[in-house]
């Protein structure tokens, strides 16, 4: 990831929310 900023923090989070799902590397992928 190369976002940096207040963005990082929101795509943190969504990454860690993703990831909970357990499909966060097929929707990072994309």
């Amino acid at each position: 990831m190369t976002i940096e900023g207040s963005d990082g923090g929101d795509t943190v989070l969504n990454v860690k929310k993703v990831d909970a799902s357990g499909i966060s590397s097929e929707v990072l992928h994309q």
